[in-house]
C-alpha cells in the first residue's frame, strides 16, 4: 500500500485502470492508519486507568493481610487485571509501525529468555545467529510460545532450514479447518484471545522484509520463518 501506482503511456483504458487502481490504494492506506490510530488511541486509553487500578490492588493487598478469603478475590481481580494488560500490551504492539532495526542475534541466548517469560522449554540447537530486530524478534518467539503453552504443547524448538527457521511445538498442531485463519488480527479459539499473536507474529516477519508461514506436515504447530537474512551457525 505504500507504493504508489502509476502507468507511463499506453493506452487510455490502461490509464483509467492506473488512476482507478492509485484510488483504491490511497484509500486503503488511509483506512489502514485511522485503524492503527484508533487501536493505539484505545489501548491508551484503555492503559492509564488500568495502572491505577494496579495501584490500588496493591494498597488493598496491604490492608486485608490475613484476611485469606478477602486475598483470594483479590488475587482473581490481579489475574484479571494481569489478562487486560496483555491485551493492551497486544493492541499497542499490532497498531504500532517500526521498520525492524537490525543486528546479530544470539537465537540460543534469545530461546533462553524466552522460555523464562513463556515459562515453556524453547531450545535452539545448534547455536544460530541472524541478524535481525531483536526486541521484534523476542515478541514472536514470545507469541508463538505462548500459543504453544496454551494449547498443551511441552516444548517449542527452533531450527535451521536452509535460509529459514523452523519453528516447531509439540502440541497438538492447528486444525486443518483453521489453519487459513489464524494470521487474520482478531480471529482467536480462545475465550480470552485478543486474535492479534499471530497476526502480529506475521507484521513482524513483513517488517524484516520476510514472511511467517504455516506448515502443513506435522506433529505439532509448524512455522516457517523467513527474516531475509543469512543464518550462521556459532
Amino acid at each position: 500500500l505504500e507504493d504508489e501506482v502509476h502507468v507511463h503511456g499506453g493506452a487510455e483504458e490502461v490509464q483509467v485502470l492506473s488512476r482507478t487502481m492509485e484510488e483504491m490504494r490511497g484509500g486503503l492506506l488511509q483506512r489502514e492508519r485511522e485503524l492503527q490510530m484508533m487501536l493505539g488511541g484505545i489501548a491508551h486509553e484503555v492503559r492509564n486507568p488500568l495502572g491505577g487500578m494496579e495501584l490500588f490492588v496493591g494498597l488493598l493487598k496491604e490492608d486485608l493481610q490475613g484476611q485469606d478469603e478477602e486475598l483470594e478475590l483479590l488475587a482473581r481481580v490481579e489475574k484479571e487485571l494481569g489478562v487486560l494488560k496483555r491485551v493492551v500490551e497486544e493492541f499497542l504492539e499490532f497498531a504500532r509501525k517500526t521498520a525492524a532495526d537490525r543486528s546479530p542475534v544470539d537465537l540460543a541466548e534469545l530461546a533462553f529468555e524466552v522460555s523464562m517469560l513463556a515459562d515453556l522449554p524453547v531450545r535452539c540447537a545448534p547455536a544460530l545467529e541472524v541478524d535481525a530486530d531483536k526486541e521484534q524478534l523476542r515478541r514472536l518467539l514470545l507469541n508463538l510460545a505462548r500459543n504453544a503453552r496454551q494449547a498443551g504443547a511441552g516444548a517449542l524448538s527452533i531450527e535451521a532450514r536452509g535460509e529459514v527457521l523452523v519453528l516447531a511445538d509439540d502440541g497438538p498442531g492447528v486444525p486443518p479447518d483453521k489453519a487459513d485463519r489464524i494470521f487474520d488480527a482478531f480471529y482467536t479459539t480462545r475465550e480470552k484471545g485478543t486474535g492479534l499473536g499471530l497476526a502480529l507474529c506475521r507484521k513482524i516477519a513483513e517488517a524484516h522484509g520476510g514472511k511467517l508461514e504455516l506448515l502443513g506436515e506435522g506433529p505439532g504447530a509448524r512455522f516457517r520463518l523467513d527474516l531475509n537474512s543469512e543464518i550462521r551457525a556459532l
